[in-house]
């Protein structure tokens, strides 16, 4: 049986995880590897461009879009693990079959990722979930409360309108796994976000304090903090929901396409064992 999970937000992979992780349910693993790469462009190239563009007056409220961040973030270290497993004797194979791991080559069965590794991969899945779920909550939030019939900008049409579809179609594609207990990642993480909107309300500039109209602390502190109770207590759980919804769907296509009964072209590891190969590179 795999390793149970030392932690919702960081979990210990099973040993089917690592290869799930940085393979797709549909895609053969160099058109998986260019979509993870056209994908890490564009958030990279609007990480840089925002501060620079015409959008932002200020860079110092880029730091804002805490949700940009976190899905260039987990599209960098992605794409680093999809091409770490190319090298690999199951990458021409197609994507990955059956609901288990495969086995290590050159002698590593049952040989245990380092802890770096390890790390690594959990960090990937948690940059995951919150990406996804914070997208969802972005764009609702942005639509809902925030948007005021002006023409939308670049910035409200990447960060505010794109990032959710392309997170759903990341959804789609990956063969990552996912459980109902992570969604406690995203519910952490906008805790952290709204303790940061305060001290940032508390130590910005004042003509630069107010990140959002509907949390501006200083006029008044009890709209501001049932707006994000409403936030990180109804949206936050509810895009978690929506999010696990997407995996189902995922995982009922790929079973009803008949990916799940084709058996592996490898043999299953032993239990208790996990891929190494992968990062052997």
């Amino acid at each position: 049986m795999g390793s149970s999970c030392c932690c919702c937000c960081f979990p210990c992979l099973e040993p089917n995880d690592p290869v799930r992780a940085v393979t797709s349910r549909f895609l053969s693993q160099r058109s998986f590897l260019c979509y993870k790469v056209i994908a890490t462009i564009y958030f990279v190239f609007w990480c840089y461009f925002w501060p620079f563009g015409e959008d932002i007056d200020d860079a110092h409220k880029f730091v804002t879009y805490w949700g940009w961040y976190m899905a260039a973030i987990y599209f960098l270290v992605s794409t680093a693990t999809a091409y770490s497993f190319l090298g690999s004797p199951m990458a021409s194979d197609g994507p990955v079959r059956g609901t288990h791991a495969v086995a290590p080559h050159r002698g590593n069965r049952n040989q245990p990722l380092s802890s770096n590794r390890r790390a690594l991969l959990g960090f990937q899945v948690f940059s995951w979930n919150v990406a996804c779920v914070g997208s969802l909550v972005i764009v609702t939030v942005f639509w809902v409360a925030l948007f005021d019939n002006t023409p939308l900008t670049s910035t409200d049409v990447n960060a505010h309108i794109l990032i959710a579809p392309v997170m759903a179609i990341d959804q789609l594609l990956v063969a990552t796994k996912f459980e109902r207990k992570q969604m406690l990642a995203s519910f952490l993480f906008s805790i952290v976000y709204v303790a940061f909107n305060i001290v940032f309300f508390l130590t910005a500039p004042e003509d630069e304090r107010v990140i959002y109209g509907q949390m501006d602390w200083g006029e008044s502190v009890g709209n501001s903090a049932a707006f994000a109770a409403v936030v990180t207590f109804v949206l936050v759980p509810l895009g978690g929901l929506i999010h696990y919804c997407v995996f189902r769907l995922r995982e009922y296509i790929y079973e009803t396409c008949g990916g799940g009964s084709r058996p592996s072209s490898h043999s299953d590891i032993e239990e208790g064992g996990v891929v190494t190969a992968i990062f052997s590179r």
